[in-house]
């Protein structure tokens, strides 16, 4: 699948309206180490209240950010149980 014409998702996040996009939403592991690492620290930065301008982008983006954010949760859960995942 390929974008549609959008704004670079480095700057403006996930996009609407673009298969790639809902693509890379639903898969991770598909965005590139920029986008994985931006995507993180908004989540973070969302989920814990730090910065009100880490709201999501985009419903896409707010996809991406929840799916990112359940993988955190898992991974928190296992370090607890004492799995080192």
């Amino acid at each position: 699948m390929t974008h549609v014409f959008h704004p670079d998702s480095h700057s403006h996040g996930l996009a609407d309206g673009c298969p790639r996009c809902a693509e890379h939403a639903e898969d991770l592991i598909s965005l590139d180490d920029d986008n994985l690492t931006v995507l993180y620290r908004r989540t973070l930065a969302f989920e814990r209240d730090d910065d009100i301008a880490a709201v999501p982008r985009s419903d896409t983006e707010g996809r991406a950010m929840r799916k990112l954010n359940r993988i955190r949760l898992i991974l928190y859960v296992l370090r607890a149980a004492g799995v080192e995942p």
